[in-house]
């Protein structure tokens, strides 16, 4: 099964996969509103430009890292670093990003759903490449490891780096009186109400909250 490119699709029952080839998903909004089981796998693939530092998640569960980083175009260090790839984590126990190494590949299994990473891909002459996530359709609810369930603070604020889990875009701000947000969600966990977007031509986050 292959699912138009840049499409919004949404199943109102439930989805069962049990298909041996993975349903194949392409910059388009998969929605599932009732359960989903089976054996089957989900091929999601989002063009994103290259040569500039992009925000992802893997909308799928079991993806592991070392896939990941052998079948997308990556930038490289150079000689002496060429383990090293243009793949980070923000780490918030110690306030650090932490780069993807191919020397300790041990540390780094599978993205964990609602994680954050930036990636930066090699140049090319298009301007922008694929990337792809395989694995099971993700669960309803995700919880994600907060700098508040850790014991190490810092002084000034702390923030988490946190990625969209899904194969569908999640409301963050009220769009309508039927639907909750993410703030309204998770208030009870927020310092405040309020996203920081990196802005790569002003290279500093901008805050939005509205």
């Amino acid at each position: 099964m292959i699912v138009g490119e840049a499409v919004n699709v949404t199943i109102e029952g439930n989805l069962v996969l049990n298909n041996s080839e993975p349903v194949e998903i392409k910059n388009s909004s998969f929605i599932v509103k009732g359960t989903s089981s089976g054996t089957g796998k989900i091929k999601y693939t989002k063009t994103v430009p290259v040569g500039a530092y992009q925000y992802i998640s893997s909308p799928v569960d079991g993806q592991t890292l070392s896939d990941f980083v052998n079948n997308t175009s990556i930038e490289t260090g150079k000689n002496s670093s060429s383990h090293n790839k243009g793949l980070y984590y923000y780490d918030y126990s110690y306030d650090k990003w932490v780069k993807y190494s191919t020397v300790n590949t041990n540390k780094f299994d599978k993205f964990k759903s609602g994680q954050g990473w930036i990636v930066r891909l090699k140049d090319n002459s298009d301007g922008e490449d694929d990337i792809c996530f395989k694995g099971s359709f993700p669960e309803d609810n995700i919880t994600i490891d907060s700098y508040k369930d850790t014991q190490v603070f810092h002084s000034g604020f702390l923030y988490d780096y946190i990625g969209n889990p899904y194969t569908s875009s999640i409301a963050v701000f009220k769009e309508d009186d039927n639907s909750a947000t993410f703030f309204e969600k998770n208030s009870d966990l927020l310092e405040e109400e309020t996203l920081w977007i990196w802005d790569e031509s002003e290279s500093f986050y901008s805050p939005t909250n509205k």
